[in-house]
């Protein structure tokens, strides 16, 4: 029977130590979402089986399982009131759909809490051993040493990997946590348990643990992620005052002292008048200076703290549910934001976990939380000030534990630092729950096996009939899990990302295939519906009717979204779906149904140009040409000046490929209603931000506001003018084959 159990013991322990290794270096580019799709599903999957082999453990050998459960489930009470407070607001959430399952980009929703917190209660329940512990810091040491020398190969640049985001060239790393803040608060929390294994009497071991906290604080440094950084400092101080308190009282001087350098620091940067020049051929030195003005460099993330706070007012006993921030940011959209971030960003989360966690799950969800973490700290505080006596009258000890304790209160204490500007990700809430549980496993000596005191048991048949019946049972239910909480999940990121391929190389067949085979197994999520609308809004087709009928798919796509549960981009895109369509029909009623989706849209977001830009394109399509003007006039109004001193070169880009189209559309309108000279004013308006803005080659819809320039002069009999712009046209552009013909076209007529 022992041996059985031990067997049992051996599968859940290599079940939780893959877990432990796997999800921080795991990415999967067969999907569309390479990083946190990817690591939900294994994780999510893993944990499920490894709560089956649980379940069997306790069917099998129950007397054990319910005496171990009984006497370690007390310790466990924070976590299970905080996942059932958070269960509660998913339960009356405003959008109970993203609230359970998270939304595409994250996967955080309850269900990945529930999750965690059975991972969590499954590694109390099954810990007996220290040397489990130390295997357990070796699956992560060995985890961190692999996201480390990938972050080095980003930073030399020899990613073996082709991302969107190029870390060479971008200069910040991600490794395989997939974004360069996530990466720093990882770091944080793993960094303490490398500088633990300094203490080890191993050389290797010794020599090995200081190769890796180096490695691992070279890649905190190339993340350049200034809420990292002071979550570093903050783990830092920590950890110093505990061990200087704990060691001699007074050497506590040293953090203090250490302390009051930076914050002076901190204060007197401003006044080193560092000169720009520096800060621009040194990315990392301006990077480090930004964190002394910490309004300009936050200020992003300022404005939705702000938003925040007026939206906890209205809903402040419960929240709002899981992932609900994305409904409700979009109204507090203004358009400075398109200076810190591009436009049309709409946040998902407040970067602020203190008001995340409020907006989600109320005060009384966040309250809950601090209990769940007060409780681990002061578990691992209370063992660390027990005085040398007590310790060594416990009935088992390890020797080492109180340095690991305050390795894991560090870890734990720099990671919430830096989440304040950030949030929980699967591979940093996987670490954040495995912390809070070695914590309470140690500091309360729950690694000696022999205080588990279980009954006598009578002698019984080691499998049942009724046994094997229960165990079928839960293996169905496993099976049943796996599928609609995982594989679905897979399968459908797996066709969505052939589909952005297919989309990607003018496949349109082929494009619209995927798509619908990834609706087909994941049909409940809005985010396939809105992709493949979006798909066949942006597609071409070879005839009206085709274009039609396909836009009617589209449209049907976006309102089979349940409206409480439809996105931003979902509402945006149906609008201009509808606006297609009545464009295609000419019918008024089709008018209507894309007036009142544009009014839905402005309704939902406010200071959104895009919407008025997509709503001018519906007035030129009606020839309602005063409207029009008025659509097109709101959209410029709600963009960002393009001379503001934080604006970069990124998202100036950004903002005017958005803007041009507003201007030529206002050059048409103008030249239709008899006011040439007025359009010809918003064609130049449309041609120098590019000119500024941009290098040669300079972007296509630049040769259509000089062909548009040109056409009205000529129009106007100013064709010295046109000619003017003509030449203007074949200096920037001298292969065009259009240049020539156009000039001496002009040049004719001019004879």
């Amino acid at each position: 029977m022992q041996t059985k159990t031990k067997k049992i013991d051996i599968v859940i322990e290599i079940l939780w130590l893959v877990i432990i290794f796997f999800i921080p270096v795991y990415l999967d580019q067969g999907l569309y979402n390479v990083f946190e799709v990817a690591k939900n599903v294994i994780f999510q999957s893993l944990t499920e089986i490894l709560l089956f082999v649980y379940f069997v453990k306790f069917i099998l050998f129950h007397r054990e399982s319910i005496e171990v459960f009984r006497q370690r489930i007390k310790y466990f009470i924070p976590a299970g009131i905080f996942i059932a407070i958070l269960g509660i607001s998913t339960i009356f959430s405003q959008v109970s759909w993203f609230s359970f399952w998270g939304s595409w980009e994250r996967r955080m929703g309850y269900s990945a809490w529930l999750h965690f917190f059975v991972f969590g209660l499954l590694l109390l329940l099954n810990i007996k051993k220290r040397n489990q512990i130390y295997r357990i810091l070796a699956a992560i040491l060995a985890s961190s040493f692999f996201v480390g020398i990938y972050g080095a190969m980003q930073f030399k640049g020899l990613d073996p990997f082709k991302w969107t985001y190029d870390p060479f060239t971008i200069g910040r790393i991600f490794s395989s946590i997939g974004q360069p803040n996530f990466l720093g608060s990882w770091l944080l929390l793993v960094m303490p348990l490398a500088a633990f294994g300094l203490i080890n009497k191993k050389p290797l071991i010794k020599y090995s643990s200081l190769f890796l906290l180096i490695l691992l604080f070279l890649n905190l440094l190339w993340t350049k992620s200034r809420g990292a950084w002071l979550g570093a400092l903050a783990m830092v101080i920590f950890m110093g005052i505990l061990f200087f308190w704990r060691q001699d009282k007074k050497k506590i001087i040293f953090p203090a002292i250490f302390l009051l350098i930076i914050i002076l620091l901190l204060f007197l940067a401003p006044h080193f008048n560092i000169q720009k020049d520096k800060l621009a051929t040194n990315p990392f030195l301006a990077r480090l200076v930004s964190l002394t003005d910490l309004k300009e460099a936050g200020q992003y993330r300022l404005m939705h703290w702000q938003a925040s706070a007026d939206l906890i007012k209205d809903k402040p006993i419960l929240g709002y549910g899981l992932g609900s921030q994305r409904f409700n940011f979009p109204k507090y959209y203004q358009p400075i934001f398109a200076v810190y971030e591009k436009p049309n960003i709409y946040l998902d989360y407040a970067h602020n976990d203190i008001l995340d966690t409020i907006l989600a799950s109320g005060f009384l969800g966040f309250f809950a939380y601090l209990f769940l973490i007060s409780s681990a700290f002061w578990f691992g505080l209370r063992y660390l000030f027990k005085s040398p006596k007590q310790i060594l009258n416990t009935k088992f000890q390890i020797p080492d534990s109180k340095f690991l304790i305050l390795c894991l209160l560090s870890g734990l204490f720099g990671y919430l630092i830096s989440i304040q500007f950030s949030f929980h990700i699967m591979s940093t809430l996987l670490y954040f729950w495995l912390f809070m549980v070695l914590i309470i496993i140690l500091a309360n000596n729950l690694t000696d096996s022999e205080n588990i005191s279980v009954p006598v048991e009578k002698s019984e048949e080691f499998l049942t009939p009724l046994k094997s019946l229960i165990i079928l049972f839960v293996l169905s239910l496993t099976f049943l899990c796996l599928w609609q909480f995982n594989f679905r999940s897979y399968l459908s990121s797996h066709y969505f990302l052939n589909a952005q391929k297919a989309k990607a190389v003018g496949n349109w067949q082929e494009m619209i295939q995927e798509n619908e085979r990834a609706i087909l197994f994941d049909s409940g999520n809005p985010y396939f519906h809105q992709e493949f609308a979006l798909s066949l809004y942006q597609a071409g087709f070879s005839s009206s009717t085709e274009k039609l009928d396909w836009l009617e798919t589209g449209i049907k796509n976006i309102e089979t979204i349940p409206k409480r549960i439809r996105p931003i981009e979902a509402i945006i895109w149906l609008s201009w779906l509808k606006s297609e369509k009545a464009n295609l029909t000419k019918n008024q009623g089709d008018f209507q149904e894309a007036e009142k989706a544009f009014q839905d849209s402005a309704d939902f977001t406010p200071g959104t140009a895009l919407v008025y830009n997509h709503w001018c394109d519906l007035k030129i399509y009606e020839q309602n040409w005063t409207q029009a003007i008025k659509m097109c006039e709101k959209a410029i109004s709600l963009y960002p000046d393009l001379n503001h001193p934080s604006l970069n070169q990124e998202h100036y880009q950004s903002i005017v490929n958005e803007m041009t189209p507003v201007y030529l559309n206002l050059g048409f309108v103008y030249k239709k209603i008899g006011d040439p000279q007025k359009a010809i004013d918003y064609y130049q308006k449309s041609a120098y931000p590019i000119i500024k803005g941009f290098t040669s080659p300079y972007p296509n819809v630049l040769k259509v506001v000089y062909q548009e320039m040109i056409d009205t002069y000529k129009a106007m009999g100013k064709t010295d003018s046109a000619i003017y712009w003509a030449k203007h046209f074949q200096i920037l552009w001298p292969d065009d084959p259009n240049s020539n013909l156009l000039l001496n076209l002009l040049q004719q007529k001019l004879k």
